[in-house]
């Protein structure tokens, strides 16, 4: 397996949906590569540190490259520049489907270090990736049988919007 820093953009958008999604990442005692604006407040919430969210994300990759290759690189993070989902050009697809296509490239591109899956980034990725998929699937019913009518449905809806407070 070969391993790249993945360009700031990806880190970026993934960042982005982090704040637009409102994601929170909470620490926990087996975590490795906590930042230190987690390690203080034991999280990081996606509007309020999203810029947090990114440098972490990118330190991690860096990690990652520099475990597979046994280099010392520090990287070239850039200050974080948020990335309006709902205006991505050059794709017809939902924004949380491109995010969450750029999380599979930072995630394979960011796990060669053996603790990985401990790593604060990975419950990281792991929680926009979850945000991202309740995004796409928050007009679906629950559970799906071919025995599914519009007028059930919509009564099953009803309901569930009914048990959120949303009517």
């Amino acid at each position: 397996m070969s391993a790249y820093i993945c360009h700031e953009d990806t880190i970026n958008l993934i960042a982005s949906a982090a704040a637009r999604y409102d994601v929170t990442c909470y620490t926990r005692p087996e975590m490795v590569r906590i930042p230190d604006e987690a390690a203080k407040s034991e999280c990081l919430r996606g509007r309020a540190n999203a810029e947090a969210m990114a440098r972490c994300l990118y330190a991690e990759n860096v990690y990652s490259v520099n475990y597979r290759y046994r280099e010392t690189n520090t990287g070239d993070w850039h200050t974080f520049r948020s990335i309006d989902l709902d205006g991505l050009c050059c794709t017809p697809h939902h924004p949380a489907l491109v995010v969450l296509a750029s999380i599979r490239c930072l995630r394979y591109q960011s796990c060669e270090g053996p603790d990985y899956a401990q790593s604060f980034a990975a419950a990281l990725l792991d929680s926009i990736e979850a945000a991202c998929i309740r995004k796409l699937t928050s007009d679906l019913p629950w559970g799906w049988t071919r025995e599914w009518t519009n007028e059930r449905r919509d009564a099953v809806r009803t309901k569930i919007a009914m048990e959120m407070g949303l009517h």
